[in-house]
This record gives C-alpha cells, structure tokens and sequence, in this order.
C-alpha cells in the first residue's frame, strides 16, 4: 500500500473568512478518511492548527515541524 504525506504551511492566525476556517477543518477531516499522513508548521493556532487538529482528531498521523526561532511564543500541539 503506498502512504501518503500531505505538507500543509499556512497562516497561523484565522482571517476574516469563516470559508477559510471551514475549509481547514475540512482539509484535516479530509487527510484522515483518505488514509494520508500530515506534516505541518507545528502550530496549533489559526488555519494551519485547525487542519492538524482536525486531522488528529480524524486518527491521521501528524507530524508537526516548527523552528526554534519560534518558540515558547507560538505554542504547538503536544502529540
């Protein structure tokens, strides 16, 4: 069987569209019923943290990959 790896970088913060927010969580869900993998920017806020959350929440594996540079200040899922 050959495994999928989605990479997903995006804004850590929501926008004004709610579409935007509705389309991550989508994206996650979606991830996980195809049987893909996620690797991500390693945030759990905004758009980018709404496709991991959905997608672990969905039982895909993720990954999330976040420079140093960015830490304590951007807080990051504990998986």
């Amino acid at each position: 069987m050959t495994t999928h790896t989605i990479g997903v970088f995006m804004g850590a913060q929501y926008g004004h569209l709610e579409e935007f927010h509705e389309a991550a969580a989508a994206m996650g869900h979606g991830i996980a019923e195809h049987g893909w993998s996620l690797v991500y920017g390693g945030s759990k806020s905004g758009l980018m943290g709404e496709v991991a959350v959905n997608a672990i929440n969905a039982g895909a594996d993720v990954t999330g990959i976040r420079p140093n540079s960015f830490l304590p200040e951007e807080a990051g899922h504990e998986l």
